[in-house]
């Protein structure tokens, strides 16, 4: 992680914080130890034996995960969430608050819980909420990371979002604040948003649009309707944005409210 708490809960950075001074973990509020040296990128790191979930998911993110938060604000960035009711912490890798939307990037594999809980979390408070996956790969043979083209659809070599499956999340209800993109590799620091599905997400189509990653970008790009579903005829009462609008996300859970802190 970059971003810690000081004693007097004031934010602070790995790459400037002075050395020495006690900081926390911002889900936890465990001790973490300053990790800045000559080789690895400055973070912190939660001691041996921690239980914290945040902790041992983002201890050690991936040069990719950091690339693609650094194109916003540092103030934007590992954002804390509170639920008011329940004390459920949740931590945004990027949160745009004058667009009330969050931005997880997930290169390592995440499970169901895991991905609903976060996703039901902001969707309960009226956040949108973007997904975007590291699907690039190693093998020169793919010709687009871990996805193959087949007469229209792109078939995941490896299954690796196969939770997906599970969601039952409409794509193109819930266009205008729920939205998964993919980045591959093969095109820069750019994504495609992914439309519709098959098979339960064996197969997807992505979207022509190429949404690339830039300072001061417009993040309203991934919630856009797409072409794809305009061929579809989408239903007249969607084409408007539905910014900080769930309500065609079946969720059973009952509204809460959460706040930063």
């Amino acid at each position: 992680m970059q971003v810690a708490m000081d004693c007097n809960e004031q934010r602070v950075y790995a790459d400037s914080v002075d050395k020495g001074i006690q900081c926390l973990c911002p889900s936890c509020r465990e001790p973490v130890r300053l990790r800045r040296g000559t080789e690895n990128i400055a973070h912190f790191a939660h001691l041996p034996q921690t239980e914290c979930r945040y902790g041992l998911d983002k201890d050690n993110k991936s040069e990719w995960h950091i690339r693609m938060q650094d194109y916003f604000p540092r103030e934007a960035q590992e954002v804390r969430f509170v639920d008011e009711q329940t004390g459920e912490v949740h931590i945004a890798d990027v949160y745009i608050e004058d667009l009330n939307t969050v931005l997880e990037f997930q290169h390592s594999p995440i499970s169901l819980d895991e991905f609903m809980k976060r996703t039901l979390f902001h969707a309960n408070n009226g956040r949108r909420i973007v997904w975007l996956f590291d699907e690039s790969s190693s093998n020169d043979n793919n010709t687009y990371g871990r996805l193959k083209y087949d007469d229209g659809w792109y078939h995941w070599v490896r299954t690796p979002r196969d939770f997906l499956r599970h969601t039952r999340i409409d794509l193109k209800k819930s266009y205008g604040c729920y939205s998964l993109c993919v980045w591959t590799g093969t095109e820069g620091d750019a994504f495609r948003r992914i439309v519709d599905e098959r098979s339960g997400y064996y197969d997807v189509v992505l979207s022509r649009k190429l949404i690339e990653m830039k300072e001061n970008m417009d993040v309203n790009q991934f919630f856009e309707c797409d072409e794809y579903w305009l061929r579809q005829q989408l239903p007249r009462a969607q084409t408007n944005s539905q910014r900080g609008s769930y309500g065609s996300i079946k969720i059973r859970i009952p509204c809460r409210r959460s706040r930063r802190r």
